[in-house]
């Protein structure tokens, strides 16, 4: 998602089209507006923006938003910096609305819990929570020096959580993500 907004932000700076290589399906879940192109055509854009070209992979670089329009350029870069996309908050927003289908399967599920509860979505305060840890463990991540806590860390952390959310009438929803 960060790389997504980076990206439509550059590409509305730069007065160019948004051709979106979608490796994680955020086109699956949400309403995006841009061209969402397959790895054939994304392979045949000419001009390239490597990380390597920056000092650290997770900084801002102003030039990100001087282009050159005359060529197609595929940026191959870790852009993991609010700066690119603070002008352009309310229209990445926009482009993270969840598809229909999913907000229709999410309100089926989380009536369900709320009925088997005994209570209704008005009086409850709604907390959602992901949390993102399998992408992280992998070794690729841990050599660029990511460290995430132990999974008992994380349970326990939400077990205490929770019981503060409880006396709160709170209603408090986990989603761990773990890749492979």
């Amino acid at each position: 998602m960060f790389v997504y907004a980076s990206s439509f932000a550059i590409a509305r700076v730069n007065q160019m089209p948004l051709y979106f290589l979608d490796q994680h399906n955020l086109s699956g879940v949400f309403q995006l507006t841009s061209v969402i192109v397959n790895e054939t055509t994304y392979e045949k854009f000419d001009g390239v923006i490597k990380s390597s070209e920056f000092r650290a992979h997770t900084g801002y670089h102003a030039y990100m938003f001087n282009i050159s329009r005359d060529r197609d350029t595929k940026l191959q870069a870790f852009t993991f910096s609010w700066k690119y996309f603070a002008d352009f908050e309310l229209d990445i927003r926009s482009e993270f609305r969840f598809k229909p289908d999913i907000l229709t399967t999410a309100d089926t599920i989380l009536r369900a819990k709320l009925d088997k509860l005994g209570t209704v979505r008005s009086s409850t305060t709604l907390i959602g929570v992901h949390i993102r840890r399998g992408d992280y463990l992998d070794k690729n991540w841990v050599l660029m020096g990511t460290l995430q806590p132990p999974l008992s860390f994380t349970t326990r952390l939400w077990i205490i959580t929770s019981r503060n959310l409880v006396k709160l009438s709170c209603l408090c929803l986990v989603l761990m993500v773990s890749y492979g």
